[in-house]
């Protein structure tokens, strides 16, 4: 397991077993499920969910000490809840109220075979972040089963053609290619 995950999820694991009077090989499956999904949320994900869990800081406290924006970390949470961690949404910014606002506007847009834009629903919400959005459609995925998946945002329209190079590097002549400085 250590060569895999590395020592760090081995000593997370004998922590929280430690602090909560367990046996390493007889935790609940509860237990055993939030050990799961820890292990399988990278590196980065992992200690945003780790010092929001466990450390108990805040989200603003943790884009700040890991140098990162709040949606960033918004968006780790999202993934730790997708992969079965608990996450506190309340103390994450996102109440009941807002919750039931992306639910209310995702079912509201209209989505391809290869997923959805945050876009559609964002500017029908413009007061609640890309990163609350995040958090709350990840937590109606986990509740409801049915995958969420958001189209590429990656791909733009270029990829797959040649681009051009400016005029004064096209030119046949190489002695014209060089700078004069």
């Amino acid at each position: 397991m250590c060569e895999r995950f590395g020592q760090e999820i081995v000593n997370f694991v004998s922590k929280y077993c430690k602090e909560n009077d367990l046996s390493m090989d007889k935790m609940s499956s509860l237990q055993q499920s939030v050990v799961s999904a820890a292990i399988s949320l990278s590196a980065t994900v992992a200690a945003s969910y780790k010092a929001f869990h466990e450390g108990n800081q805040s989200i603003e406290e943790i884009a700040k000490s890991r140098n990162l924006v709040t949606g960033t970390i918004e968006g780790h949470l999202g993934e730790a809840v997708k992969a079965g961690c608990p996450v506190d949404l309340k103390r994450a910014g996102v109440s009941d109220d807002i919750y039931d606002q992306v639910v209310s506007a995702y079912k509201s847009v209209h989505f391809g075979p290869d997923g959805f834009r945050l876009g559609p629903i964002k500017e029908q919400l413009p007061a609640i972040g890309f990163g609350k959005i995040k958090l709350a459609l990840a937590q109606l995925e986990k509740s409801t089963g049915q995958v969420i998946q958001e189209t590429n945002k990656n791909i733009s329209s270029s990829q797959g053609t040649k681009r051009k190079l400016p005029a004064m590097i096209n030119k046949s002549d190489p002695s014209k290619r060089r700078l004069k400085i």
